[in-house]
């Protein structure tokens, strides 16, 4: 560190010797100070007041019912080899911009950074950069551009002296990234495309792993999902157990269906095996708790409370809320009837659950759509 800042105190025009500095506060995990080296040295740059920093980033992934990712910044290190160093700069700053949670300064950063891919070096800086900005554009829920820059990050070539296979890594994450990105909008069979790509350039990649078995979901194939949920190596979390749990509801093999949702914890997870089990014990306790979704769900599912009344309960519940509880409510009682054998019935709440506006990954949404889906095929 002496050597570098006595390097920037004769050279203070010179990038490099800041980025040299900054890279290794840095690698010491000190990102406040790293920072203050890259505002240094770059004369446009807004200050953060008192940043705090995530100490690890963690790709998008989908850990449970919901779309809850991080920000998977940060590909190899961008040093003069790679970039011009006032473009590495940026593109440093950006990511730890990311880690402060200044997303709206991060992209600008990305965006000045104005890597240009002349050498296959800087091919591969332009690349992880433009994974980069993805991420916070993704962040900011600006879908249609981030998948932009997967695609884009995705097609530069791979450079034939990359020995630490960072190329095949960047092709790897943006394939899985523009699956994410497909899946979130709803563009399943793009998806599916995406993990088709990524699965032959790695079968291994973990979080694709995760994500597979709900585009096979989604697209109406639950043998293959429950398949390719199965198939995970590793920890899959609840969210993938629940979806496991729904396929086999949807192949009629109940008494597994049970067995797997004995073993989740949440109200969630109750009430579907109370939808299934009505005898169940934990539905009382949850019918006699404050009146929350939940209870009124459990009320309805051991009989205190009819249909119309749950509806028109739920139906005064805080506008916040209001349309996944009605949503929900559809679901279970499409469920109930549709394990009773009145498929028509079933059918009508299904499509009801689904055109609500609700996240496209709430348990019962998912299932209503897929349920709806398939008994409109089958009537």
């Amino acid at each position: 560190i002496a050597a570098i800042q006595s390097a920037i105190a004769l050279y203070p025009e010179d990038p490099l010797y800041q980025l040299g500095l900054g890279s290794i506060h840095e690698r010491a995990q000190d990102f406040a100070k790293a920072l203050a080296v890259y505002d240094a040295a770059l004369p446009d740059s807004v200050p953060l007041p008192k940043a705090r920093f995530r100490p690890q980033l963690a790709e998008p992934r989908y850990s449970d019912e919901r779309d809850r990712f991080g920000h998977g910044i940060g590909g190899p290190e961008l040093s003069q080899e790679h970039a011009q160093p006032r473009a590495a700069l940026r593109v440093r700053r950006g990511r730890l911009l990311v880690r402060a949670g200044a997303l709206e300064q991060a992209l600008t950063d990305f965006e000045q950074a104005n890597l240009a891919p002349t050498r296959h070096t800087q091919a591969e800086a332009l690349g992880w950069a433009e994974l980069d900005r993805g991420l916070v554009l993704l962040s900011l829920g600006r879908e249609r551009e981030a998948l932009a820059d997967f695609v884009r990050a995705h097609e530069h070539p791979i450079a034939p002296q990359d020995r630490n296979s960072f190329g095949a890594i960047r092709r790897a994450r943006s394939l899985y990234l523009q699956a994410f990105v497909h899946y979130r909008l709803e563009e399943h069979e793009a998806a599916q495309r995406s993990l088709g790509m990524l699965s032959g350039l790695d079968s291994r990649y973990y979080y694709a792993s995760l994500l597979q078995p709900r585009v096979h979901y989604a697209r109406g194939r639950p043998a293959a999902a429950l398949a390719a949920s199965r198939r995970i190596n590793g920890a899959k979390g609840e969210g993938l157990v629940f979806l496991e749990a729904r396929v086999l509801v949807q192949l009629n093999r109940l008494p597994e269906a049970r067995e797997l949702l004995k073993g989740l914890s949440g109200s969630f997870a109750e009430l579907w095996l109370g939808a299934l089990e009505p005898e169940a014990e934990e539905l009382e306790a949850l019918a006699q708790g404050a009146s929350t979704v939940v209870a009124w769900l459990a009320r309805y599912l051991i009989g205190s409370l009819g249909e119309a009344q749950l509806l028109a309960g739920l139906g005064k519940a805080q506008p916040e809320i209001r349309s996944e509880a009605l949503s929900d409510a559809h679901c279970l009682i499409a469920l109930r009837a549709e394990l009773g054998g009145d498929l028509e019935k079933a059918r009508e709440h299904y499509t009801r659950a689904a055109a609500f506006e609700v996240a496209r990954d709430r348990v019962c949404w998912r299932f209503a759509a897929v349920q709806a889906q398939r008994l409109g095929r089958a009537r």
